[in-house]
Protein backbone atom coordinates (compact mmCIF):
# COMPACT_ATOMS: atom_id res chain seq x y z
CA UNK A 1 0.00 0.00 0.00
CA UNK A 2 2.97 2.33 0.42
CA UNK A 3 3.11 3.40 -3.26
CA UNK A 4 -0.38 4.92 -3.09
CA UNK A 5 -0.10 6.33 0.43
CA UNK A 6 0.82 9.83 -0.81
CA UNK A 7 -2.29 9.81 -3.00
CA UNK A 8 -4.45 8.83 -0.02
CA UNK A 9 -2.99 11.68 2.03
CA UNK A 10 -3.48 14.14 -0.85
CA UNK A 11 -7.10 12.99 -1.28
CA UNK A 12 -7.73 13.45 2.43
CA UNK A 13 -6.28 16.98 2.30
CA UNK A 14 -8.42 17.91 -0.71
CA UNK A 15 -11.54 16.46 0.94
CA UNK A 16 -10.85 18.40 4.16
CA UNK A 17 -10.30 21.60 2.17
CA UNK A 18 -13.56 21.12 0.26
CA UNK A 19 -15.40 20.44 3.51
CA UNK A 20 -13.99 23.72 4.89
CA UNK A 21 -15.20 25.58 1.76
CA UNK A 22 -18.65 24.02 2.12
CA UNK A 23 -18.84 25.00 5.79
CA UNK A 24 -17.75 28.55 4.94
CA UNK A 25 -20.32 28.96 2.16
CA UNK A 26 -23.20 27.67 4.31
CA UNK A 27 -22.50 29.15 7.75
CA UNK A 28 -20.53 32.35 7.12
CA UNK A 29 -22.21 35.62 6.13
CA UNK A 30 -19.06 37.44 5.06
CA UNK A 31 -17.94 36.05 1.73
CA UNK A 32 -14.92 38.38 1.59
CA UNK A 33 -12.77 36.49 4.09
CA UNK A 34 -10.92 33.31 3.17
CA UNK A 35 -12.76 30.10 3.94
CA UNK A 36 -9.91 28.82 6.15
CA UNK A 37 -10.31 31.69 8.62
CA UNK A 38 -13.80 30.60 9.62
CA UNK A 39 -13.19 26.85 9.59
CA UNK A 40 -9.73 26.30 11.09
CA UNK A 41 -11.37 24.60 14.03
CA UNK A 42 -12.41 21.76 11.68
CA UNK A 43 -8.76 21.07 10.81
CA UNK A 44 -7.78 21.27 14.47
CA UNK A 45 -10.55 18.82 15.41
CA UNK A 46 -9.50 16.37 12.68
CA UNK A 47 -5.83 16.54 13.75
CA UNK A 48 -6.71 16.06 17.43
CA UNK A 49 -9.03 13.11 16.73
CA UNK A 50 -6.46 11.51 14.41
CA UNK A 51 -3.74 12.02 17.02
CA UNK A 52 -5.84 10.47 19.79
CA UNK A 53 -6.72 7.46 17.64
CA UNK A 54 -3.07 6.99 16.68
CA UNK A 55 -1.87 7.16 20.28
CA UNK A 56 -4.61 4.75 21.40
CA UNK A 57 -3.54 2.28 18.71
CA UNK A 58 0.09 2.48 19.82
CA UNK A 59 -0.93 1.90 23.43
CA UNK A 60 -3.21 -1.01 22.48
CA UNK A 61 -0.43 -2.69 20.49
CA UNK A 62 2.07 -2.16 23.30
CA UNK A 63 -0.25 -3.56 25.97
CA UNK A 64 -1.65 -6.39 23.84
CA UNK A 65 1.54 -7.75 22.30
CA UNK A 66 4.34 -7.13 24.78
CA UNK A 67 4.04 -10.39 26.73
CA UNK A 68 7.03 -12.08 25.03
CA UNK A 69 9.16 -9.02 25.61
CA UNK A 70 8.23 -9.14 29.30
CA UNK A 71 8.73 -12.90 29.61
CA UNK A 72 12.14 -13.54 28.08
CA UNK A 73 14.11 -11.13 30.30
CA UNK A 74 12.76 -13.11 33.27
CA UNK A 75 14.84 -16.09 32.09
CA UNK A 76 17.95 -14.04 32.84
CA UNK A 77 16.52 -13.36 36.28
CA UNK A 78 16.59 -17.12 36.95
CA UNK A 79 20.33 -17.25 36.22
CA UNK A 80 21.46 -13.80 37.41
CA UNK A 81 18.78 -12.36 39.72
CA UNK A 82 18.14 -8.65 39.54
CA UNK A 83 18.42 -8.56 43.33
CA UNK A 84 21.96 -9.62 44.30
CA UNK A 85 20.76 -10.96 47.68
CA UNK A 86 18.62 -13.62 45.93
CA UNK A 87 20.25 -16.95 45.12
CA UNK A 88 20.05 -17.96 41.40
CA UNK A 89 17.52 -20.71 40.64
CA UNK A 90 19.55 -22.07 37.71
CA UNK A 91 23.34 -22.38 37.49
CA UNK A 92 24.98 -20.32 34.78
CA UNK A 93 26.69 -23.37 33.22
CA UNK A 94 23.51 -25.49 33.19
CA UNK A 95 22.03 -26.33 29.77
CA UNK A 96 18.37 -25.32 29.53
CA UNK A 97 15.92 -25.74 26.64
CA UNK A 98 13.23 -23.15 25.97
CA UNK A 99 10.61 -24.51 23.57
CA UNK A 100 7.87 -22.85 21.59
CA UNK A 101 5.12 -24.17 19.38
CA UNK A 102 2.44 -21.93 17.97
CA UNK A 103 4.10 -18.86 19.52
CA UNK A 104 7.33 -19.18 17.50
CA UNK A 105 6.70 -16.01 15.49
CA UNK A 106 6.47 -13.78 18.58
CA UNK A 107 9.92 -14.70 19.84
CA UNK A 108 12.22 -11.70 19.41
CA UNK A 109 15.62 -13.45 19.11
CA UNK A 110 17.73 -16.20 20.65
CA UNK A 111 20.07 -13.41 21.77
CA UNK A 112 17.57 -12.75 24.58
CA UNK A 113 18.33 -16.12 26.18
CA UNK A 114 21.09 -16.58 28.75
CA UNK A 115 24.30 -18.41 27.80
CA UNK A 116 23.99 -22.21 27.42
CA UNK A 117 20.24 -21.93 26.80
CA UNK A 118 18.79 -23.42 23.62
CA UNK A 119 15.75 -22.37 21.69
CA UNK A 120 13.75 -25.35 20.39
CA UNK A 121 10.58 -25.77 18.36
CA UNK A 122 7.84 -28.28 18.99
CA UNK A 123 5.41 -29.26 16.24
CA UNK A 124 2.46 -26.92 15.73
CA UNK A 125 -0.12 -26.35 13.01
CA UNK A 126 2.33 -24.08 11.18
CA UNK A 127 3.72 -25.90 8.13
CA UNK A 128 6.35 -23.52 6.83
CA UNK A 129 10.08 -22.94 7.24
CA UNK A 130 11.06 -22.13 10.83
CA UNK A 131 13.96 -19.85 11.75
CA UNK A 132 17.30 -21.49 12.46
CA UNK A 133 20.11 -20.34 14.74
CA UNK A 134 23.08 -18.50 13.29
CA UNK A 135 26.31 -20.39 12.74
CA UNK A 136 29.11 -19.92 15.25
CA UNK A 137 31.94 -17.62 14.23
CA UNK A 138 32.65 -14.19 12.82
CA UNK A 139 30.72 -14.86 9.61
CA UNK A 140 27.84 -16.65 11.37
CA UNK A 141 25.17 -14.47 9.83
CA UNK A 142 26.50 -15.10 6.30
CA UNK A 143 26.38 -18.90 6.47
CA UNK A 144 23.11 -20.44 5.31
CA UNK A 145 22.06 -23.10 7.86
CA UNK A 146 21.65 -26.62 6.52
CA UNK A 147 18.09 -27.78 5.87
CA UNK A 148 17.01 -24.28 4.81
CA UNK A 149 15.03 -23.82 1.62
CA UNK A 150 13.80 -20.87 -0.39
CA UNK A 151 10.28 -22.27 -0.86
CA UNK A 152 9.06 -22.00 2.74
CA UNK A 153 8.65 -25.77 2.91
CA UNK A 154 8.38 -27.34 6.35
CA UNK A 155 11.57 -28.97 7.60
CA UNK A 156 10.80 -31.78 10.09
CA UNK A 157 14.35 -31.80 11.47
CA UNK A 158 13.70 -28.38 13.07
CA UNK A 159 11.35 -29.92 15.65
CA UNK A 160 12.21 -31.29 19.09
CA UNK A 161 10.27 -33.51 21.44
CA UNK A 162 8.26 -31.93 24.21
CA UNK A 163 10.17 -34.15 26.66
CA UNK A 164 13.31 -32.12 25.88
CA UNK A 165 11.67 -28.90 27.11
CA UNK A 166 12.68 -27.29 30.38
CA UNK A 167 10.49 -24.26 29.70
CA UNK A 168 7.60 -24.07 27.25
CA UNK A 169 6.35 -20.71 26.02
CA UNK A 170 2.84 -20.85 24.60
CA UNK A 171 -0.39 -18.92 24.49
CA UNK A 172 -3.28 -20.26 26.54
CA UNK A 173 -6.20 -20.78 24.16
CA UNK A 174 -9.39 -22.68 24.83
CA UNK A 175 -9.06 -24.73 21.65
CA UNK A 176 -6.95 -27.82 21.13
CA UNK A 177 -5.77 -29.50 17.97
CA UNK A 178 -3.54 -32.45 17.18
CA UNK A 179 -0.34 -30.42 17.52
CA UNK A 180 -1.44 -27.39 19.50
CA UNK A 181 -2.44 -28.76 22.86
CA UNK A 182 -3.48 -26.73 25.87
CA UNK A 183 -0.17 -27.12 27.70
CA UNK A 184 -1.25 -25.08 30.71
CA UNK A 185 -3.57 -27.95 31.69
CA UNK A 186 -0.66 -30.44 31.81
CA UNK A 187 0.35 -29.61 35.35
CA UNK A 188 2.42 -32.78 35.95
CA UNK A 189 4.68 -32.08 32.97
Amino acid sequence: MFPIYPLIVASACIALSKFQELYHSIFTRSKRQHYASSSNWIVAAVVIIFGLLSVSRVIALFVGYRAPLDLYPEFHNLVNPFDPSVKPMIREDQKVNVSVGREWYRYPSSFFLPNNWNYLFIKSEFTGQLPQPFAVGADGTMVVPKNMNSKNIEEPSAYSNIEDCDFLVDVNLQTDSQYELNFSQMKKK
